[in-house]
């Protein structure tokens, strides 16, 4: 193309010549097309970085509102309420949260995956993969409120099969405000996926609050998560009402499913793990104890949120790539070895301030009726620190060994886990769950850096 050659001249287009003709008219037209779609290809380069980078914004904004008025939250439910209330408060919301791992670490995720993968199918997406999602909530919502009275036998409280059945119905809406919460992210609706978590959050606190306050107990606060997930599905759905999604031809169903049980089965097993404790302090103790160890576990989730924003934002490029023993990678080796030293460092500055201001912090935050709490929080945060690491080695080993082998461990370190929690909490309670948790968290780290 003969205006080609004219933007090769420094600048000099033809049209900048006198005595042009029609010919000139006609090399500067191309001219002019080429420097367009040249500009056009540099500005949606920008924009799409731009965009990402506002993205990540959004989603840190988002993140940092709901760990904030999380805690807000679980702060005053345990002053307003007292250690037994919270206490129990805190085992059924955790035995609620390892239920719904089943129906939000699977598809919802995916459609993370494949949605970004191909957008133009995002409509095609949904459609194949909405009815086999609500009819698994379904079957979970079913099996779990048919199951409370049994849950509460083991508890040995059959109180708690009210509150069990109140914290079902959050399964139905939780696994709704999830596959909505995925479609965004694949979608990249940052914007709106801010709006989402943070109403989400938001109401969530102001309901707990509102009924607390109206004289409900831990069967209130129960009610108000249900129905703040209810709110946050409803946000998240707003924006579908005018947005027509892409109906292009998608054919990675089967591919989809695979990676979702993998997904989910990972999910559940590592969601177990930070669980055991707390059901089993339960189970040998009485809900005082419980309430002790719910806030201890409140406050030591702070290096399990950092893990998370770690992995969220830095860790997933950079496992996709590592190759073990390949030259090329050498700088992606570096990198993930300058993001395990990042790690320790944020992690080992938070342990000593615990350690140190742990009782002040407890006081300030929950009271002095929480007091107990303090030495369990003190050796709970450092098993904390070493589950959030295991949580960032079984990505690298993801990335190098795949899921298998990534399984087999977390499946044994699981095993362990519950062996060795069980025999702490029934000799010395809370401090002996918290202990074993950390000697098996540190059994779990080595057994992945081994792998």
């Amino acid at each position: 193309m003969r205006g080609g050659s004219a933007l090769a001249k420094g600048g000099e287009t033809i049209w900048n010549k006198p005595g042009r003709h029609r010919g000139d008219e006609e090399d500067s037209r191309l001219i002019s097309r080429a420097g367009v779609n040249q500009l056009g290809r540099r500005g949606f380069a920008w924009a799409h970085a731009f965009r990402e980078q506002s993205g990540l914004v959004y989603l840190l904004a988002a993140q940092a509102a709901f760990v904030l008025l999380g805690y807000v939250t679980n702060v005053f439910i345990a002053r307003r309420l007292g250690p037994i209330e919270t206490g129990r408060f805190g085992v059924v919301m955790s035995v609620l949260t390892w239920i719904e791992v089943l129906i939000i670490d699977g598809a919802p995720q995916a459609l993370r995956r494949y949605i970004a993968m191909q957008p133009r199918s995002a409509g095609s997406i949904v459609t194949a993969t909405l009815p086999p999602q609500l009819r698994l909530a379904l079957v979970v919502f079913l099996l779990s409120f048919l199951s409370s009275p049994a849950l509460a036998a083991v508890l040995r409280d059959p109180s708690y099969t009210s509150l069990f059945r109140i914290a079902f119905v959050d399964i139905l809406l939780y696994g709704a405000y999830w596959y909505v919460n995925g479609v965004l992210h694949g979608l990249r609706r940052f914007g709106h996926l801010f709006v989402m978590i943070s109403g989400y959050a938001l109401s969530k606190t102001l309901m707990t609050v509102a009924f607390v306050c109206m004289g409900f107990r831990a069967d209130g606060a129960l009610l108000a998560n249900a129905l703040a997930s209810a709110v946050g599905a409803a946000l998240g759905t707003l924006p579908f009402i005018r947005w027509k999604l892409g109906r292009d031809t998608w054919d990675s169903g089967m591919e989809f499913w695979h990676f979702s049980r993998w997904n989910l089965l990972y999910g559940l097993l590592t969601s177990l793990l930070p669980s055991l404790d707390l059901w089993f302090v339960r189970y040998f103790g009485n809900d005082h104890q419980a309430g002790m160890y719910t806030v201890a576990t409140s406050v030591a989730r702070v290096p399990y949120f950092l893990a998370l924003a770690f992995m969220s934002f830095t860790l997933p490029s950079l496992a996709a790539n590592l190759e073990g023993g390949n030259p090329q990678h050498e700088a992606l080796r570096r990198s993930w070895r300058t993001i395990q030293a990042s790690a320790w460092l944020t992690f080992v500055p938070l342990l000593v301030l615990v350690e140190i201001f742990a009782r002040p912090l407890v006081l300030l935050l929950f009271g002095p009726a929480y007091l107990a709490s303090v030495p369990i929080l003190r050796i709970l945060f450092l098993g904390t620190i070493l589950y959030s690491l295991l949580l960032l080695e079984n990505t690298r080993v993801m990335a190098v060994r795949g899921m298998v082998p990534t399984i087999r461990a977390v499946v044994l370190t699981t095993v362990v886990t519950a062996v060795t929690v069980a025999y702490g909490a029934r000799a010395a309670g809370g401090i002996g769950a918290a202990t074993a948790f950390g000697l098996s968290m540190c059994f779990g780290y080595y057994l992945s850096r081994r792998i």
